[in-house]
């Protein structure tokens, strides 16, 4: 879901279509190309072109209203059952619980019906009260790179100045996914007492692991935020 959400974030700001989108574009589809051997064929897979136009945003469209939404229902409602089965978010173990009945499907619809529907409506009063930061409409055929990457983004603009294209930003970001997706299966083992509890004892590891990785994103995020754009 992790990598689902990033995708989503990445389409759909491409959606804008604008001057500000053309670092995620240009210098984020360029960075499939590095990939060997199946770089170029992934590249023209993702834009729909060999190069960036009018296929690409009709591309990314599909990706992100459709192809890259249904995956996201598919995790979230496999997601929403298992924390149901479990009995809800760190829950203790059955055992250790002083009422083991499960969360009822009509409470469970109910709670996430309403919290969809709060989210919503902050978020379009939000929209309604906020102007869209669009900027003039991207033309391809400028050469100039003289823009940001967007807020997810700058971390790997920061890593792309220190070196390979191919290792500060396809291979680095890609290892700190797989950290994410391997920790809860790497330190799964803990004891039953300790099963259930936000932040276990001997979930140390983890956690040291998670937060380094998350303190060394928000310094390099800083880091390019107040450097000059390229």
């Amino acid at each position: 879901m992790l990598l689902l959400t990033i995708f989503l974030d990445f389409t759909g700001y491409i959606l804008r279509w604008d001057q500000g989108i053309r670092w995620a574009l240009v210098v984020g589809t360029n960075l499939i190309n590095k990939i060997p051997a199946i770089g170029k064929g992934l590249y023209e897979f993702v834009l729909g072109d060999a190069e960036p136009g009018a296929s690409t945003l009709l591309r990314f469209y599909s990706w992100h209203v459709f192809r890259l939404t249904l995956l996201m229902m598919i995790f979230v409602f496999w997601h929403i059952f298992y924390v149901r089965r479990d009995g809800g978010i760190a829950a203790p173990q059955p055992g250790q619980r002083g009422d083991t009945r499960r969360i009822s499907r009509f409470t469970l619809f109910r709670r996430e019906m309403l919290t969809i529907l709060v989210s919503s409506a902050v978020l379009l009063i939000i929209a309604s009260l906020v102007p869209a930061p669009l900027a003039a409409p991207m033309d391809t055929s400028d050469v100039r790179m003289d823009v940001r990457a967007p807020w997810f983004f700058l971390w790997v603009q920061q890593l792309l100045r220190f070196g390979d294209p191919f290792w500060m930003g396809v291979v680095i970001p890609l290892l700190v996914l797989i950290i994410f997706i391997l920790l809860p299966y790497v330190f799964s083992t803990l004891p039953e007492e300790q099963k259930g509890r936000w932040f276990p004892k001997a979930g140390h590891a983890a956690q040291v692991i998670a937060g380094t990785v998350v303190i060394a994103w928000l310094v390099l995020t800083f880091l390019e935020l107040f450097q000059s754009p390229r």
